[in-house]
């Protein structure tokens, strides 16, 4: 890692640094333009993050309006989804609950266009699985 990506890096997690760390990156900053440049730039983010939570008022990023929230909870519990299984298992489970017979077509879909499709090394293989 560059001097520049090493101190960036410092940048990028200050409010973490300790003392010596801190110390170290300002005497850098002190000689640097580039690294000066770029804690310019992380204080302009750190500023518009400031006023997006202020500015959100009750409906902020970090909370969802209750009706979200209220929405996602009754699905949770209409279909008895565990949160060990994880976000995609979770909405895997929904979207097979739901669109189940849409899955299903999209499949058929998808092995019919390849038994179709010129070239296809299917119907070959089909060919030769019927005269095992």
């Amino acid at each position: 890692m560059t001097p520049h990506a090493t101190y960036r890096a410092m940048l990028a997690r200050r409010s973490e640094l300790s003392t010596d760390e801190e110390d170290r990156l300002e005497e850098h900053l002190q000689s640097c333009g580039q690294c000066r440049e770029a804690e310019h730039d992380y204080s302009v983010q750190d500023e518009i993050f400031r006023s997006l939570r202020y500015s959100a008022g009750p409906f902020s990023p970090a909370r969802p309006p209750l009706s979200v929230e209220q929405r996602v909870m009754a699905e949770v519990q209409k279909h008895q989804l565990e949160p060990e299984h994880g976000v995609f298992v979770n909405a895997l489970l929904i979207g097979l609950k739901r669109n189940g017979a849409a899955l299903i077509a999209v499949l058929l879909l998808a092995i019919l266009f390849l038994l179709l499709t010129p070239g296809s090394p299917i119907p070959g293989l089909l060919h030769q699985l019927a005269h095992l």
